[in-house]
């Protein structure tokens, strides 16, 4: 966080951060996309560890037309985190495309050509969750730009157009995929149709988005130490590593829950602890963010604090990995101080812009 803060001095500074981390993630984008194409052998070793062959091979069978698909993994080790950081991807770029239309030219084709590229990555992952996460950040992300654009300054058409092009980009991207390679498109769109659509059979929207993530968090009340818990780590990520080395297991089975993980650690007040900590953080980001609100930063600010939101309260209530995911949190707490600096470029920018401007006679 500290990093984050200090590490941004000024305007230009701000927009090299964006454009490199914009960079990176086009580049890991499109080798998911390549690999979400050619299947687990591309970038993948052909002998996997034993630990890692079920993350790295996964596929998913469309359960009416019987389609297979396979959940590209790109980078990572996992499907689960290449998918992860394709939602912070879509963020990132989708605020910053914000701030760029409202404030500058230079720039704005590559953030909307980045914007194409991680939606097509996101629809190729396979996952049920970062699509429905990433629609619906954009869908937020839309209407608090329009409460945040300058009105006063006319700026609301330009916000317009941000919601438009984003549309449109989106679109052309999938279109441009769809006539280089339509079975892999189509094989996707066939998944999430019958899964979660709610006039298919097959549906398990409700199951999924409700009676499973309950399901677990009141099994971790069914366990004998549900008030002060097991100690730290011993329902979370990284037990099988201490398994496989020390052969020691776990005095407790897991649950998928994030919340019912805090519970089955830390127990019931460790639980607690946490959803006032993730309230304060939160709070903290939305003062920061509310001060920009009419002004160029104001889109750019309002993703990182729900980035921030997402990861501390809804992805950490459906499964503790989210935060546990090092890249996730190291991403958290450096766009939190990335955040925090945002008043102070546009305070300084904006005295910078009077200075500039003769005075009337």
């Amino acid at each position: 966080m500290f990093v984050g803060y200090s590490l941004l001095q000024s305007e230009s500074g701000l927009r090299r951060f964006f454009f490199t981390n914009l960079i990176l993630a086009d580049v890991i984008a499109c080798l998911g996309i390549v690999q979400g194409v050619l299947g687990h052998t591309f970038l993948n070793p052909s002998v996997p560890a034993a630990e890692l062959k079920e993350l790295s091979t996964l596929y998913r069978t469309a359960p009416i037309s019987g389609v297979v698909l396979y959940r590209p993994t790109s980078v990572f080790v996992s499907d689960g985190r290449f998918g992860s950081y394709m939602i912070l991807s879509m963020l990132l770029a989708f605020g910053f495309a914000g701030y760029l239309l409202l404030r500058s030219r230079q720039g704005r084709l590559f953030a909307f050509i980045s914007l194409a590229i991680i939606g097509v990555s996101v629809v190729l992952t396979g996952s049920r969750g970062v699509l429905m996460w990433s629609a619906g950040s954009i869908l937020v992300g839309s209407a608090a730009f329009l409460w945040g654009a300058p009105w006063k300054q006319g700026e609301a058409l330009r916000v317009l157009r941000t919601i438009q092009r984003t549309a449109l980009v989106g679109g052309m991207g999938l279109l441009l995929f769809f006539y280089a390679n339509p079975s892999a498109l189509l094989s996707r769109v066939a998944f999430y149709t019958e899964t979660l659509s709610p006039n298919s059979p097959k549906s398990e929207l409700s199951q999924r988005v409700f009676a499973y993530p309950w399901q677990n968090l009141t099994a971790a009340f069914d366990s004998g130490r549900w008030l002060y818990g097991y100690g730290i780590g011993t329902a979370s990520l990284g037990t099988q590593y201490v398994w496989l080395f020390f052969k020691v297991g776990s005095p407790v089975g897991g649950v998928e829950n994030g919340y019912g993980t805090l519970v089955l650690e830390f127990g019931v007040l460790g639980l607690f602890l946490w959803i006032v900590m993730s309230a304060a953080i939160c709070g903290s980001c939305w003062k920061i963010a509310r001060q920009l609100k009419g002004s160029p930063w104001f889109p750019l600010g309002f993703m990182l604090f729900w980035f921030a939101f997402l990861l501390l309260v809804p992805f950490t209530f459906n499964g503790m990995v989210s935060y546990q995911n090092f890249v996730l949190n190291a991403y958290l707490w450096l766009l939190i101080g990335v955040l925090f600096r945002l008043p102070s470029i546009a305070l300084a920018t904006q005295f910078q812009i009077t200075r500039s401007t003769p005075a009337d006679s």
